[in-house]
């Protein structure tokens, strides 16, 4: 005998058990599942109902704590975006992103620059932490800008960050 599939709100119920989703990857996951799509959007409305989902509050949270992990406003701005989140409240979240975005970029790139000791050619040495900080998501005039304090501190990158 077949055991009875559950309802698609007891399925989105535990899937948010798991980790917190946004309201369109929950309704993707139930699709996933199996079930229709008038069934999945019914459990995420009800679930947005009930306060178990709140992209707003999803938003906020992954942001800080993807800057805290040093990555750029643009690139939490694609992951934002990717995840579902609606256009305006990702450019409502990341207002505030801009303005801590600097102090981000330095910690990231003391971090990296540490690793780079061992390049001896100061282009190169550079080029890379262009490279690090680009990939993390920070605009190229902040970058430029850290690579430019950097030089004129004749390339010994200070070890305490208030010296920059």
């Amino acid at each position: 005998m077949a055991t009875p599939r559950c309802s698609a709100l007891e399925k989105a119920m535990r899937i948010l058990s798991v980790s917190a989703k946004t309201g369109h990857e929950l309704k993707e996951k139930l699709l996933q599942s199996g079930y229709g799509p008038t069934e999945a959007e019914s459990a995420v409305e009800e679930c947005i109902k009930r306060g178990y989902i709140n992209d707003a509050l999803f938003a906020a949270d992954f942001t800080e704590a993807n800057l805290s992990r040093g990555s750029g406003c643009r690139k939490i701005r694609q992951k934002l975006l990717r995840r579902g989140i609606d256009r305006e409240l990702v450019a409502q979240t990341l207002e505030e992103c801009s303005s801590s975005e600097p102090e981000s970029a330095r910690q990231a790139l003391i971090f990296k620059w540490k690793s780079l000791s061992r390049e001896k050619d100061p282009y190169k040495k550079r080029a890379k932490a262009f490279r690090f900080l680009a990939g993390r998501g920070y605009p190229p005039a902040l970058i430029s800008e850290l690579i430019e304090e950097i030089s004129r501190s004749g390339e010994d990158f200070p070890e305490n960050e208030t010296e920059i």
